[in-house]
């Protein structure tokens, strides 16, 4: 599918890691969109597979799955390994609504894994049409990441201790990179470089663009099976809204992949730098590019075929930041006691369990919004939220959307051969989208002199009324009667909230 050289939105989410509970996660919570990380470092099971507690957790899995996971001689790997074929089998059972012991999990010949029985009782919506989940292990962490409407994923995790074990027979980082020689691109190797005089920065950069060539071709499903040098990354650092003081730790990179030197703007990546340098990274791909010579795990997915603005808001909507999770979680809830007499140590979060009744409760056919948000808050805080939490959502989705906005205007500007002025570090935060769009057009000259709380509250308040006025006309012109929107919904809610109003006829009320 080709696709125009249009600019890319950059996220509007935190990029990091979550590792609280925050309810206001869950309010953007997409169908089947899924970032998941489990920390095994910290996890000691007794006996490892010959301990109860390990041995519990394989009989969660079918024959096949069981035995590619205690394949592993190093109790390292026997660990990631357990963990993420779990990951995959409750991904499943969280987003389909299949019996968790009924989930069937196969793999293509390129050894990707899929759910070869999932659609069952998935929403006529489109929302899982073409759901599908990757998995990475590599040092101290494993990942996993969905995608529900769209998009083809690919995941991969790139730990320090990886690089290490590569150069163990070499003395530095220099030497060590002429083994890459043709697996990186002349551009590539310039920023591996050009990122600092120790070999330390040179490996940092090193694991990024890996990760991202490792997630492209897991996302294809042909694995090594793709040239590597053939594929290329640019990768561009964004800035986390809540980032405060520089943290190593948790920094977020969009990144744009090239092959045989031509981009494809069909194609989106999103690399996290989660915990002591781990690189986690996502790749976003179109249905056509997948590899899948047994064909099995194509007849999974319902939609293979996009037109080019359905795609480009697929491959661009924010990719939500991973949620730290336990082993626990990945147990169902009718099961944890059994882990528990087996000896399981690991407590739940909560988190799979409010994204479960989350996805559960849009398979009802009387999905209410309000009622879902209550049982989480009660499994998430055992009270009701903030009561700022609403006002909070809205600023925070505004300042998303006015941090693609500006990013886009940036391009346009580099597009037409210039510079584009430096906006403001809290911008976004604070100023109103006709400020940030006169500031670009006027080179930086103009801007507000302070923030206006009030005039950004009433410019997002005017464009949810005419979204609502929108909504409106097409239902009517369905034939149906639009819902009645509550007097103050424009001046209260999130444009999300409004969407899912009128996409419920009515139901979904904050």
């Amino acid at each position: 599918m080709a696709m125009p050289s249009s600019p890319l939105s950059p996220l509007g989410v935190r990029g990091g890691l979550h590792r609280g509970s925050s309810f206001s996660g869950f309010r953007s919570m997409v169908p089947g969109c899924l970032r998941w990380t489990v920390d095994v470092s910290a996890w000691n099971p007794l006996g490892l597979l010959e301990g109860p507690e390990c041995s519990f957790l394989l009989s969660l899995l079918d024959d096949d799955e069981r035995a590619s996971a205690i394949r592993y001689v190093q109790p390292p790997d026997q660990k990631r390994a357990i963990i993420s074929r779990l990951l995959a089998k409750r991904a499943s059972n969280v987003c389909l609504g299949i019996e968790f012991s009924n989930v069937v999990i196969r793999r293509t010949k390129g050894k990707k894994p899929f759910c070869a029985n999932m659609h069952r009782d998935i929403p006529s919506d489109g929302s899982l049409d073409n759901f599908n989940f990757n998995a990475s292990h590599e040092g101290d962490l494993v990942v996993l990441a969905a995608e529900g409407r769209a998009c083809v994923v690919g995941v991969d995790c790139a730990a320090p201790q990886q690089v290490r074990q590569m150069r163990r027979n070499t003395k530095s980082f220099e030497e060590f990179a002429k083994n890459f020689d043709n697996v990186f691109t002349a551009e590539e190797w310039s920023k591996v470089h050009g990122a600092g005089p120790r070999d330390d920065q040179k490996e940092d950069k090193f694991r990024l663009h890996w990760s991202c060539k490792e997630a492209f071709v897991k996302a294809r499903g042909d694995g090594l099976g793709f040239d590597l040098g053939r594929c290329s990354f640019r990768c561009d650092e964004v800035q986390l809204e809540d980032s405060g003081a520089a943290d190593e730790d948790d920094r977020f990179f969009q990144c744009r992949l090239l092959v045989d030197g031509v981009q494809r703007d069909d194609w989106m990546l999103f690399s996290h730098r989660l915990k002591d340098g781990h690189y986690c990274t996502i790749a976003r791909g179109p249905p056509s590019d997948i590899i899948d010579a047994w064909g099995e795990f194509t007849t999974t997915l319902r939609r293979l075929h996009f037109d080019q603005d359905e795609w480009l808001e697929a491959i661009t909507a924010p990719s939500p930041p991973f949620q730290a999770i336990t082993v626990a979680d990945l147990v169902p809830k009718n099961l944890r006691q059994m882990y528990e007499e087996a000896g399981g140590t690991e407590k739940p979060t909560g988190i799979v369990d409010v994204v479960e009744a989350w996805h559960r409760a849009r398979r009802s056919s009387s999905y209410d919004l309000a009622s879902w948000e209550m049982q989480c808050e009660e499994m998430l805080y055992g009270s009701p939220a903030p009561a700022d939490e609403a006002t909070s959502a809205r600023d925070e989705e505004l300042t998303a959307r006015l941090r693609n906005l500006a990013f886009v205007l940036e391009e346009e500007i580099e597009e037409a051969g210039d510079s584009p002025p430096v906006l403001p570090d809290n911008a976004c935060e604070t100023w109103t989208e006709a400020s940030i769009r006169e500031f670009y057009r006027t080179q930086g000259a103009s801007g507000p002199s302070s923030s206006n709380t009030s005039a950004r509250h009433d410019e997002l308040t005017a464009r949810l009324r005419n979204l609502a006025f929108v909504f409106e006309e097409e239902i009517e012109e369905t034939g149906d009667s639009p819902p009645v929107l509550p007097d103050n919904a424009c001046e209260t809610w999130t444009e999300a909230s409004i969407r899912e109003f009128y996409r419920t006829r009515g139901a979904g009320v904050p």
